[in-house]
């Protein structure tokens, strides 16, 4: 079936619409506004769009002073600056970074004057920033000089796009960061991520289901005490022990965390019982605060391990490490599901958390249908700490779309706000070994990296994962060998200013043998930091699973830093906010775990091109893994 995100008539008829539609009276110059490289792995053009096709066009208007963003969130995240923890408040951002009456006035003339296009039509949004209105498919092409079309993903759905490019009037592109539906592919198949089971293999989550991932078995129905060896087994234990960790929460009800759910992936109350009566019995009657977006529900029901996995994961860990008194957020993002979902729930959470990123007044211009009302445009609780544990190749989205993206997440994190992304476990590739050639085009054995959106923006704290070397007393870490740790360079978001040195000393001695085409050397760096990802124990339908991913380091760290928060508010201090320029400042130049050895190969006919684990900062591990007690001590010495 369509995207109901774009083929719903929304009410109206394409001929009622082109009866408003008069013909241009004058004809501008026009430029290439965003262009796609490749069409996504998977999908494929089925046949040309209906002209009378009714679509929700919404144009994002250009932000004033998004070039100072940086800076801003520099003044209070740098550990050097005089206002470091001085976070922002929702007002002060939503007022810096309106956009501009001169950015309206010009997309709306150019719309009634120049295309004829009727002025009851075009609306603004609440917040400003986006002027919308219904188009037919016909009118939306003359619009854009864009011709679209339906596309078709091996799974059966179907999604309806423009073609590589559309263009806008010169005068007009630089008031408009970007276009929507156009030529991103909101509706991303993805299947989730999953163990293995001892009848055979399931696809790792994001990835298509010829996805073969490192070996994860199922346990005995109960396993009441610690494994003698963590690496065969991850527990709490271990955790805390390894990464010293031994700390109770002081003021609990004065901060949260936020653990993010997309689709049908939804967290199994009786599982997570289970865990906790076998690993931390005082949580046994423990259970988040549910927090639906865009329709999300919990659904008890479930038995599908792989919809189970991912969120029985994220919240046992996460919650486990925390204690009882934790205040923990589900934030379930809608509930479509399935092995499609639209990949746009990147969007419907910010909307929810910020109403200045939201559209229409009560709508949602990615799925229309499915907010009638205002209840999830900036009305959902902000978490101090939010992790996500899903990705997405960032070729997918376009520069100017992973831009924007990215924008919102730094607007959010000046009000203090930590985000925390797990990096991918393809190493240097996207989904099932997927990498890119020298046009773009992504396949499998192609020679060049394919980095990850929301890693790449630096407002995000990316973390990687490490294993322990098997058979080594010390539980010295590696790089995994089981799965490879997600790490690139953006293609699109340039490198932070306060990675230069860490990054560009890798650079500098550890990829002499790499292409200058393979990876784009300027681009934001990741990971940030790592924990180990390996055989953690997860209760799954009443049984335990060994699960392994980025999707169980990126809960630990989010675990650590509400931790770190906790600590800094008993002590009259502000949260932590975004965290990148204090892990890589000397400040906190001895907090980690070092982690030398491994790679990420993924890409190359052989799959034997990527990076290698080195000294320092690196595109595998990051910095490296915590030692909590001088991460905490690192913290609590700044203002």
């Amino acid at each position: 079936m369509l995207s109901r995100s774009f083929c719903k008539l929304l009410g109206v008829t394409a001929l009622a619409l082109a009866a408003q539609f008069v013909g241009a009276t004058t004809i501008s110059p026009r430029v290439v506004h965003e262009r796609r490289a490749a069409t996504p792995r998977g999908w494929s053009l089925h046949r040309r769009a209906d002209p009378d096709m009714v679509v929700p066009l919404s144009f994002a208007l250009s932000q004033p002073n998004i070039e100072h963003l940086e800076a801003y969130l520099l003044d209070v995240a740098d550990p050097a600056s005089p206002n470091y923890g001085k976070h922002w408040s929702p007002a002060k951002v939503a007022a810096t970074f309106r956009p501009t009456d001169e950015s309206v006035d010009t997309v709306r003339a150019w719309l009634t004057s120049a295309e004829g296009v009727d002025a009851s039509r075009v609306r603004l949004s609440k917040d400003g920033g986006y002027l919308d209105m219904s188009v037919s498919v016909a009118e939306a092409e003359a619009l854009l000089d864009a011709e679209y079309y339906v596309y078709e993903h091996t799974d059966g759905t179907r999604h309806v796009a423009c073609g590589d490019r559309y263009h806008l009037p010169s005068h007009v592109a630089k008031h408009v960061d970007t276009v929507w539906p156009t030529i991103h592919f909101d509706v991303v198949p993805l299947s989730k991520r999953t163990a293995d089971n001892t009848a055979g293999r399931a696809p790792a989550k994001g990835s298509p289901s010829d996805f073969k991932p490192a070996a994860a078995e199922r346990l005995a129905s109960s396993y009441p005490t610690p494994p003698p060896s963590c690496y065969y087994a991850m527990t709490l234990d271990c955790l805390r022990t390894l990464y010293n960790f031994n700390y109770d929460l002081v003021v609990p009800e004065q901060h949260s965390i936020g653990i993010v759910e997309f689709g049908m992936e939804t967290l199994n109350l009786a599982d997570l019982r289970m865990f906790f009566e076998n690993y931390a019995p005082d949580l046994a009657n423990k259970t988040p605060t549910f927090v639906s977006i865009d329709g999300g529900i919990s659904n008890q029901s479930i038995t599908d391990s792989d919809l189970l996995l991912e969120p029985n994961l994220d919240f046992q860990y996460a919650m486990g490490l925390l204690g009882e008194e934790a205040q923990v957020l589900q934030y379930q993002v809608t509930n479509e599901g399935g092995p499609s979902f639209p990949y746009l729930q990147y969007d419907l959470l910010l909307k929810a958390l910020d109403a200045d990123y939201c559209t229409l007044e009560g709508a949602n211009s990615s799925q229309p249908e499915q907010s009638d009302n205002n209840e999830d445009c900036g009305t959902k609780p902000r978490a101090d700490v939010i992790s996500i544990s899903y990705d997405q190749a960032e070729f997918v989205f376009g520069s100017i779309a992973a831009q924007r993206q990215c924008t919102e997440y730094g607007k959010l994190a000046l009000t203090g706000i930590t985000f925390l992304m797990s990096s991918g476990d393809n190493g240097v590739a996207t989904f099932s070994n997927v990498c890119v050639d020298a046009i773009g085009y992504p396949d499998v054995g192609e020679p060049d990296f394919a980095p990850h959106i929301g890693n790449t923006c630096p407002y995000v704290t990316s973390v990687g994962a490490t294993e322990l070397k098997a058979g080594d007393p010390t539980h010295r870490e590696i790089a995994p060998q089981s799965f490879k740790s997600g790490g690139g360079f953006s293609n699109f978001i340039a490198r932070p200013s306060f990675q230069d040195a860490a990054v560009q000393s890798y650079i500098a001695n550890f990829t002499g043998n790499i292409s200058a085409e393979a990876f784009n050397r300027a681009g934001r760096a990741y990971p940030d930091v790592s924990a180990l990802g390996l055989n953690y124990q997860v209760a799954i339908n009443q049984g335990f699973w060994r699960v392994y991913g980025t999707s169980a380091s990126t809960p630990v760290w989010a675990a650590l830093i509400s931790a770190v928060n906790d600590a800094r508010l008993a002590a009259g201090k502000s949260v932590v906010g975004w965290a990148n320029p204090a892990l890589y400042s000397s400040a906190f130049a001895d907090v980690f775990h070092d982690i030398i050895s491994g790679d990420n190969f993924a890409c190359g006919p052989n799959q034997d091109l990527g990076f290698v684990a080195a000294p320092g900062w690196d595109p595998v591990t990051g910095l490296g893994t915590p030692d909590f007690e001088k991460l905490l001590a690192a913290w609590m010495s700044l203002p």
